[in-house]
């Protein structure tokens, strides 16, 4: 490469001014935390793309052949600063080290060894002389003032070989300042593009029109006015504990309400593990915030806009903004699944959102679903940031876990909670599925596979051929689920639903009698809430039938404890006495969990950001596949072929989940499409690969 002036990080930005720039405002956003080593930010901005030095981005920006170069900078940066910042003491030397190799990838506490290959020398080489010519051009920029910028070069004509040592003691505090660092460097970077500023949380609510008249207003009420009572002493981790049916939803908008007047948080999150509970919250979210509604950002697989976006336009975005991305937005409703990556993800995707936690009010709904052994990390995790960040939780459950038992709570009385329970009581027995005497009024069946749930479906045609009965799992696409749900609600006309536990949680319906196969008794709790919600059905009845020991999709412990202690439950007030009791053995008795947590904590306090991640993610996969209306499908392909990064927030919901692999029937599918990982069946299969009443179920087993 010839001789030049100039170096740039990207076309038209001087690597000078952009590392600079990045490294303040890392810096800056660092500070808005109480970990006190602002260093450590400020030298990842600082030094995160000096490798850019490398001739190949140098010859691209200007418009010139890239040679025999190769394109990679974050190795040449990280190598860079592992010779720079000696002053800085090893642990926070190569804490820096770590997060600019990861910043375009994953962060990671081993950085492999780089020596050769074609065309890496070369870089290398070039990347060692760029920086002996940069030092010159920096030499009066205070910001790289100490920094042996030419000793550095020197460095490049060795082999590149990490040897970091990123062990630490206090977990997860240090575990934690890592990760913030890495997402403070992540939106300094990314965010340096355009003007932004962190958005300040100013929306305001007004719930009167969630309130509803029934003969359970009076016990409502009283649980608003005491709960939220404890919420207003702004405690740092709050559980919301009542019985299902009783309001929560309401007392935490109130909520966030209460905290935005006083000032104490800067941005709101809610999370669901369910698309039902967060589509049920957004409703509501709509009805108590009539203004400033494009300030809601809705984020998760299938979208990616403001709560404003009408529905017809709801195909006209341009793609997520930098803000969107970085949560940088006043409100934010997700998934639980997307706390976990913002949390422990060793990607830079995810990471990038952990820095917009800080100073925000984190509201969890139905934690009960995140696995024992992660709750009990998530826990410490959630404490560290507390102290650290400055975050606030609301954690809410009708089940709450015994590793949150000694949490703050906010919720009844014993004896205004035993009213509410008399209220809605149900009564429970343990006994066979009988099809020729299940009643038919607002029934609903549920199994724990969707093999065995499309089983009970046929069954109950084949006894009861004259009967409405509907079906509903992840194999019926999203838009047809939504559509049921909604046609049920208030329904009085009588229907038997079969259902897999898609409508354990976050379902605003209310049946008569329920019939669920045995499961852990937290589950039974969440389906009982679906059961005689406005108090009026003094007959209501959940039925638990044995399963078929086929298969069991939950802890064989949980199982068999539920089983044991259920023997003399006979309503829905005894269930709920031997809730405690129930976690508390699980608890004692699961010596799994107790490993996982052992195990996970080594992992964090050896900076293993990937093992973490392996530890804490849900690896269950089911396919996703495209089922268009067929007066619409030529479109959709068209919107698959030409727009795939963006079809899914598109065309989300003409999705439905895959029972099988695929491949056992991949000559049904659209190879154009196949081979750009989307399944689309061909036009001719698509009524032979969805069944109208059962959806994809019909492969559940193939």
């Amino acid at each position: 490469m010839s001789a030049c002036t100039d170096f740039y990080s990207h076309p038209c930005r001087l690597l000078q001014d952009h590392l600079r720039d990045v490294g303040r405002k890392s810096r800056e956003l660092f500070a808005d935390s109480k970990f006190g080593n602002t260093d450590m930010a400020f030298y990842a901005g600082l030094l995160h793309d000096l490798g850019k030095l490398n001739p190949w981005y140098q010859l691209t920006f200007t418009g010139r052949d890239t040679g025999q170069y190769v394109r990679l900078h974050s190795v040449f940066s990280a190598w860079a600063a592992d010779r720079l910042l000696d002053k800085l003491g090893p642990s926070t030397r190569d804490k820096i080290v770590s997060i600019i190799y990861g910043h375009h990838s994953r962060l990671s506490n081993r950085p492999g060894p780089r020596t050769g290959g074609a065309g890496f020398s070369e870089s290398c080489r070039g990347a060692g002389s760029g920086l002996r010519k940069f030092a010159a051009q920096a030499g009066g920029n205070d910001c790289f003032s100490g920094l042996d910028l030419h000793g550095a070069a020197e460095a490049f004509e060795h082999r590149i070989v990490f040897d970091l040592d990123l062990g630490s003691q206090d977990v997860p505090r240090d575990y934690l300042e890592v990760r913030y660092a890495f997402s403070c460097l992540l939106q300094a970077d990314r965010g340096s593009f355009g003007e932004w500023h962190p958005p300040r949380f100013d929306l305001r609510t007004d719930t009167s029109g969630l309130v509803r008249e029934c003969a359970l207003k009076s016990v409502r009420d009283e649980f608003q006015e005491r709960a939220r009572g404890e919420l207003e002493r702004a405690r740092p981790i709050c559980v919301i504990d009542a019985p299902t049916g009783i309001g929560k939803t309401k007392l935490f908008l109130d909520a966030i309400d209460s905290y935005a007047r006083s000032g104490l948080v800067e941005r709101v999150f809610y999370f669901s593990p369910l698309l039902a509970l967060t589509e049920d919250f957004e409703a509501k979210v709509k009805t108590s915030m009539p203004d400033g509604q494009e300030d809601v950002l809705i984020y998760n697989h299938l979208r990616c806009e403001s709560l404003a976006k009408d529905d017809d336009k709801a195909h006209e975005h341009d793609g997520p903004t930098f803000e969107d991305e970085s949560f940088n937005r006043k409100f934010v409703i997700t998934t639980t699944e997307r706390l976990l990556r913002t949390l422990y993800s060793d990607t830079a995707h995810d990471s990038i959102k952990l820095a917009s936690l800080r100073n925000s009010l984190l509201i969890v709904d139905e934690v009960q679903t995140i696995p024992k052994a992660t709750l009990a990390g998530l826990r410490a995790m959630f404490e560290a940031m507390n102290r650290w960040m400055g975050t606030r939780f609301i954690l809410v459950s009708a089940t709450v876990p015994h590793e949150l038992a000694d949490l703050p709570r906010a919720g009844l009385p014993e004896k205004t909670r035993l009213r509410y329970l008399a209220g809605t009581k149900k009564r429970i027995s343990m006994q066979e599925l009988d099809m020729r005497g299940l009643p038919h009024e607002r029934t609903l069946v549920m199994a724990n596979t969707r093999k065995k749930a499309r089983a009970r479906y046929r069954e109950i045609l084949e006894a009861h051929p004259g009967r409405r009965v509907l079906y509903l799992s992840a194999g019926i696409r999203k838009k047809d689920r939504t559509a049921l749900v909604k046609g049920l609600s208030g329904r009085a006309e009588p229907y038997t639903l079969v259902s897999t536990q898609v409508v354990e949680a976050g379902v605003d319906v209310s049946f008569s009698h329920v019939f669920r196969e045995e499961a852990p008794m937290d589950s039974l709790v969440q389906v009982m809430g679906r059961l005689n919600r406005e108090g009026g059905d003094a007959d209501a009845c959940l039925v638990v039938y044995p399963t078929d020991k086929n298969h069991v999709p939950y802890d064989k412990l949980e199982y068999d404890v539920t089983l044991k202690m259920m023997d003399g439950v006979r309503d829905s007030v005894q269930l709920y006495r031997a809730l405690e009791s129930y976690y508390e053995e699980i608890s004692c008795r699961d010596k799994t969990c107790k490993k996982r947590v052992e195990d996970m904590r080594r992992k964090m306090a050896q900076m293993d950001f990937g093992g973490v991640w392996e530890m804490v993610r849900d690896v269950r996969h089911e396919e996703t596949v495209i089922i268009p209306d067929m007066e619409e499908y030529d479109k959709v392909r068209e919107a698959a072929c030409s727009e795939p990064r963006d079809f899914l927030k598109k065309y989300g919901d003409r999705t439905a989940s895959l029972p099988c692999n695929p491949s056992n029937i991949k000559d049904k599918f659209d190879e154009q499409l196949w081979d750009k990982h989307m399944l689309l069946p061909k036009k001719q299969h698509l009524k032979e690969i969805y069944d109208s009443k059962i959806g994809l179920d019909k492969w559940a087993g193939a």
